[in-house]
């Protein structure tokens, strides 16, 4: 995706409008579930944010540059107890975020992206939330002509 990513930017966008070398990696992050996030005062979140994604990563590390997404309430029945489930916000399956990272791809940081991608993030994974793709094969489908 970096790489792809770099020469759509080279070829249609005028080199004076930005600088490649100020952030040698970028990568997606596309949801294929919803995302139950709160943050510290334990309100629901309507984006993810890179402290969220990776916490060991120093803050001014990962920048967002852009997202498409959206939220939706989590509703639910549980059948163990015949009592409804409480209701949640949630960031939308198929929503995505662009994120640049001021270091290059490295080990540590592969390894970081591999464990998101493996694990999820937020709340109910075990019941299905969370799940994510960093990069998606999807995103180099369609390229410019």
């Amino acid at each position: 995706f970096n790489n792809t990513l770099k020469e759509v930017a080279l070829k249609w966008f005028p080199q004076s409008s930005y600088d490649l070398a100020l952030k040698p990696f970028y990568f997606v992050v596309t949801l294929h579930s919803p995302v139950i996030i709160r943050d510290p005062l334990l309100r629901y979140m309507g984006t993810l944010a890179a402290r969220t994604l990776l916490p060991d990563t120093p803050e001014d590390t990962i920048t967002p540059l852009y997202q498409a997404a959206s939220t939706k309430r989590v509703t639910g029945w549980n059948e163990l107890w015949g009592t409804p489930r409480t209701n949640e916000h949630a960031i939308d399956t198929g929503s995505v975020f662009l994120f640049a990272s001021a270091a290059a791809l490295d080990d540590g940081m592969c390894q970081a992206l591999f464990k998101l991608e493996e694990e999820g993030i937020g709340e109910r994974r075990a019941e299905g939330f969370g799940r994510l793709r960093i990069s998606d094969p999807f995103h180099l489908e369609e390229k410019l002509r």
